[in-house]
């Protein structure tokens, strides 16, 4: 479990998340929405350990994230992910594997077919002798998700894992991510896929988580009509929520 309590931080002076309480569910999806700016990748990065918080904790399964080598425990897909374009794909998703060599450790047999499966599970296997630069932004999006599957940690932190990528794809990417049986942190604009793929929503507004629990509970038309300034209708259906949205906003 990962778990935030009183979580502040700030690039400047001003606060970029303050006062932020939040934990995840053993193998469930918490998805981190919210407008531009209101702080989801700066909460991603400090629960990720990437960025340490000015003020509170973040906690994984109890232990200080400072006290940690998060390699083994975390995967993380950044949307600005510098990529080495002199590698094929299955060379990034290679990469994976690093935390599970020794030394100077050559990759192994098992690397090699966790790669596979990994690409395989992307549905990318058929990019692997691809060289990067040849992939377009979806492609290369597919296959940093099947570097983080390679890694085999038990939690994975995806920032905005759906950009650059078609409609089948969007859907396929975050059906894979909710089947796995990991803890899965991710960043998502788009509120009806979050509603459809996360079983946890965590809802921030300028550095502050404003709704948190059920995506039922926290995707009230009042609620996301007053954070995202625009007008809002509700639709529940079998497959579940869905929300429509027009301009100009009148409470």
């Amino acid at each position: 479990m990962i778990t935030a309590t009183d979580v502040s931080f700030a690039y400047c002076e001003a606060d970029a998340v303050h006062d932020v309480n939040l934990s995840s569910v053993p193998d469930q999806v918490l998805g981190l929405i919210g407008p531009n700016g209101s702080g989801k990748t700066t909460l991603l990065r400090l629960l990720s350990g990437a960025l340490s918080p000015r003020r509170g904790s973040v906690r994984i399964d109890g232990r200080d994230i400072s006290d940690l080598s998060t390699a083994q425990l975390i995967a993380v897909v950044d949307q600005d992910a510098e990529i080495p374009l002199g590698l094929t794909a299955a060379e990034l998703v290679l990469l994976g594997r690093t935390p599970h060599l020794s030394g100077f450790q050559s990759y192994r047999k098992i690397d090699r077919d966790i790669a596979v499966w990994a690409l395989e599970r992307v549905r990318a296997l058929d990019l692997a002798r691809q060289p990067l630069n040849e992939l377009s932004g979806g492609e290369r999006k597919r296959v940093l998700i099947a570097r983080a599957l390679a890694q085999e940690t038990p939690y994975i932190f995806l920032d905005e894992p759906t950009n650059h990528l078609d409609i089948r794809y969007q859907h396929e990417v975050l059906q894979l991510v909710h089947e796995l049986d990991k803890t899965v942190v991710v960043v998502l604009h788009d509120l009806n896929l979050a509603a459809r793929y996360c079983d946890r929503l965590a809802l921030l507004e300028r550095g502050h988580v404003v709704a948190q629990g059920w995506p039922d509970d926290v995707l009230r038309e009042e609620t996301v009509s007053t954070v995202y300034q625009v007008g809002t209708e509700r639709v529940d259906t079998r497959s579940g929520l869905n929300l429509h949205f027009s301009l100009p906003y009148l409470p």
